[in-house]
């Protein structure tokens, strides 16, 4: 698990929509190294928060099961010998 610094602000035209964007400051291995990092930066909007965002790490990306094709029923009876 890491910590990520992210900048939070909201749209002055509609209260309830906000944005969020990544900032550049690399990750953190503990909470309080990155509430240091967050207080020394600035957002860069007016209003704007920084706060800390933890994140977690996906152990791998899961295979997808492959979809067996579809085959008709008149083709299945042509094969065993009917119709």
């Amino acid at each position: 698990m890491s910590f990520e610094l992210v900048e939070e602000w909201e749209d002055a035209d509609n209260p309830y929509k906000y944005y969020s964007r990544r900032v550049n400051a690399g990750s953190f291995a503990t909470r309080q190294e990155a509430d240091e990092a967050a207080k020394l930066r600035k957002p860069l909007h007016d209003g704007g928060i920084i706060r800390v965002k933890e994140v977690v790490q996906q152990l791998g990306k899961a295979t997808p099961k492959k979809r067996r094709r579809r085959v008709s029923n008149l083709r299945v009876g042509r094969r065993n010998g009917r119709r």
